[in-house]
C-alpha cells in the first residue's frame, strides 16, 4: 500500500510549492481525496476551484498599525455574523473547494469562538490557519489550538528592532510577544510563518535581510507581504523598488522558507484574489482579496457560490495576475483602490461596493 508521501507526490509535480509543506501535510492524511478531486476538477474538467478563503472573525484588536485597515470596516450599525452563521460560511467555503480557511481580524484570539470556528473544520475537508500578532499566544492557547488542529499561523514580526515594531504596532511589548508566540507555537508542532511588509525602505536599513537571517537560523518561514493603499497606508503608491532591489527580492523568494502568498497557487504562481482566494468580512461581506475593499455580495442575501461566480466575472478576477493586485499593479491601483478610498472618504466605512469601484470594467471572458 503506497505511503502518505507517495500518494502526495503527484500534487507537488503540480505545484512544487506544496513541498514546503510537505512534512506538515503528512498530519492531514484524511485531506488527500479532496487535494486529488480539486485538482481533477482544474485539470481534466477545467473549473475554478477555491483554494483559500481568508475569514475575519472579528475587526477587534489589542494594536492600533500604522498599515492597519480592519478600523476602516467597523459599522456600529452592523450586525456580526453569529457563530452558526459564521459555521455555515464555513461549510459553503468548503464545498466550493477551500482547502484553507485563514482565520484573520483584527486579532483572531480575542475572539470567544475562534476555537469553535477551528473545530468546525474537520480535517478531511480542510486546514486552518490563523494570522495574528502573537500577544494571548501562550503556552495553553497554542495547546488548545494544535488540540482543535490548527495547521499553521502567521505571525506578524514589522521589525527584528523591538523598538521599531512595538511602534509601528503601537503596542508596548508587541515584540516579546511575538517571539514568544512564535516558539510556544513550534512547541506545539504548528507551523509558523512570520509575515513582513517588504518596502524600499527595510530593504536598504537590512531589516528584511535580518529577518530573512533569523527565519533561516530559526527553521520558520518568511511570508513577505506588499504595502497595499488601504486604511491607514491609504495614500500608499504602488512599491516601486530599484531594479536591484527588485531582484534581490526575486533571488529571496527561490529560497525554500521565503515565501509571498501567489506561490500558494493550485497550478502556477500570481495573485489568486477573486479567482481562487477570497476574503470574507465578520459582517458577511464577500471581497477578493482582504485589502481590495470592494464588495460584490453579503452571504446573508446571497449564497456564496453565486457572490463568487459573479465576482470572476470582473476581467480583473478572471485569472491569475502576475503580480499583486493590489500593491504592485500600477493601473489596477490608479483606476480601482482609489475609487476604494474615494469610497470610504465619502462614507467613512468600507468595503465599498463592487457596482461603484467596477463600474465599467470589461466583463472577462470565460471558456
Amino acid at each position: 500500500m503506497p505511503s502518505i508521501r507517495e500518494l502526495l507526490s503527484p500534487l507537488f509535480a503540480f505545484n512544487p510549492g506544496l513541498l514546503v509543506h510537505g512534512p506538515h501535510l503528512l498530519r492531514f492524511p484524511q485531506l488527500v481525496p479532496k487535494l486529488a478531486w480539486n485538482y481533477f476538477k482544474l485539470v481534466v474538467r477545467k473549473q475554478d476551484v477555491l483554494r483559500s478563503v481568508d475569514v475575519s472573525v472579528t475587526f477587534d484588536c489589542q494594536c492600533l498599525c500604522e498599515h492597519c485597515y480592519s478600523d476602516y470596516e467597523k459599522d456600529p450599525g452592523r450586525e456580526r455574523l453569529s457563530a452558526r452563521e459564521m459555521k455555515n460560511v464555513i461549510d459553503q467555503c468548503l464545498d466550493l473547494g477551500a482547502v484553507v480557511l485563514n482565520f484573520a481580524g483584527g486579532e483572531p484570539l480575542v475572539e470567544p469562538n475562534l476555537f469553535e470556528y477551528l473545530d468546525h473544520v474537520k480535517p478531511h475537508r480542510g486546514l486552518t490557519t490563523m494570522m495574528t500578532n502573537a500577544i494571548r499566544l501562550t503556552p495553553e492557547v497554542a495547546r488548545e489550538l494544535r488540540r482543535v488542529r490548527l495547521y499553521a499561523m502567521g505571525v506578524s514580526v514589522d521589525s527584528d528592532d523591538p523598538e521599531v515594531h512595538d511602534r509601528s504596532r503601537r503596542y508596548k511589548g508587541a515584540h516579546e510577544k511575538a517571539l514568544e508566540g512564535i516558539q510556544n507555537a513550534r512547541a506545539q508542532g504548528i507551523l509558523v510563518m512570520m509575515n513582513s511588509i517588504v518596502t524600499q525602505e527595510k530593504i536598504d536599513d537590512g531589516t528584511i535581510s535580518r529577518l530573512h537571517d533569523f527565519a533561516a537560523e530559526e527553521g520558520l518561514l518568511l511570508n513577505l507581504c506588499f504595502p497595499a493603499a488601504v486604511g491607514r497606508q491609504a495614500r500608499f503608491e504602488p512599491e516601486v523598488l530599484r531594479p536591484d532591489s527588485a531582484r534581490w527580492i526575486e533571488e529571496l523568494l527561490k529560497k525554500a522558507h521565503v515565501r509571498w502568498d501567489g506561490q500558494s497557487n493550485w497550478l502556477k504562481e500570481g495573485c489568486g484574489a477573486g479567482i481562487e482566494k477570497i476574503s470574507i468580512s465578520t459582517y458577511g461581506d464577500v471581497i477578493p482579496c482582504a485589502v481590495i475593499q470592494s464588495s460584490f455580495g453579503n452571504l446573508r442575501e446571497r449564497p456564496l457560490a453565486a457572490i463568487w461566480s459573479e465576482m470572476k466575472r470582473i476581467r480583473q478576477y478572471a485569472e491569475l495576475g502576475p503580480v499583486c493586485l493590489a500593491s504592485r499593479d500600477s493601473e489596477f491601483h490608479d483606476k480601482y483602490m482609489t475609487r476604494i478610498n474615494r469610497y470610504y472618504e465619502e462614507h467613512g466605512v468600507l468595503p465599498a461596493p463592487a457596482s461603484v469601484v467596477y463600474a465599467e470594467s470589461a466583463p472577462a471572458a470565460r471558456t
